[in-house]
């Protein structure tokens, strides 16, 4: 295969890989932001705005605005990062195929984790100590269960089984109808009367 093909195909590839991964990184990053009144993004993220809102001659609402920033923003990062090592494999003779691809499935590990930690902390942090408890009891339970079943190599399997049982009990039993004492908060003006 000619060399600059071959360098062409590498820097396309990982620039695809990880801008993708980027993208769905950084919208899912930017949709939170926004969640929470914040406004995320760098420069680029924000012409990119600017130009689809130009394109479509309307505004984008602030969640699906903080999803465009976000996702342009980590698209145009780890794009960058993905064609650099796409070169770098393409030119150096130091950095193997298997080496290049080890790095790339590193990095999609990390992301994913970063996607999996950052979303139950969220999740944690919504529901209270109600489902972080029962999600910690649901992965001991899961724990003890799968090695009495299925001995030591079933653990990891069990725990993870079990936290994420243990987390939707949890959600599901923590939502309780708002009860509040209406006549505590209740206001009642009392008129003053003519002198």
């Amino acid at each position: 295969m000619d060399q600059r093909l071959l360098i062409f195909c590498w820097s396309a590839g990982g620039g695809l890989f990880l801008g993708g991964l980027g993208a769905l990184f950084g919208g899912l990053a930017g949709y939170l932001a926004r969640l929470h009144g914040r406004s995320p993004g760098s420069f680029i993220g924000w012409h990119a705005l600017r130009a689809v809102e130009r394109a479509l001659h309307r505004k984008l609402t602030p969640r699906r605005a903080g999803v465009l920033i976000g996702a342009v923003d980590g698209a145009s990062f780890l794009g960058v990062i993905g064609v650099l090592l796409g070169l770098l494999a393409g030119k150096a003779d130091w950095l193997s195929t298997a080496a290049l691809l080890t790095i790339y499935v590193g990095i999609a590990i990390v992301a994913a984790l970063a996607i999996a930690l950052g979303s139950a902390a969220y999740a944690f942090s919504r529901g209270g100590i109600v489902v972080f408890g029962t999600a910690c009891a649901g992965g001991l339970a899961g724990i003890y269960i799968a090695s009495l079943l299925a001995g030591p190599p079933a653990i990891l399997t069990g725990a993870w089984i079990g936290l994420l049982l243990g987390f939707v009990v949890g959600l599901l039993g923590g939502r309780r109808p708002n009860r509040r004492n209406r006549s505590r908060n209740t206001r009642i003006d009392v008129e003053e009367p003519e002198p």
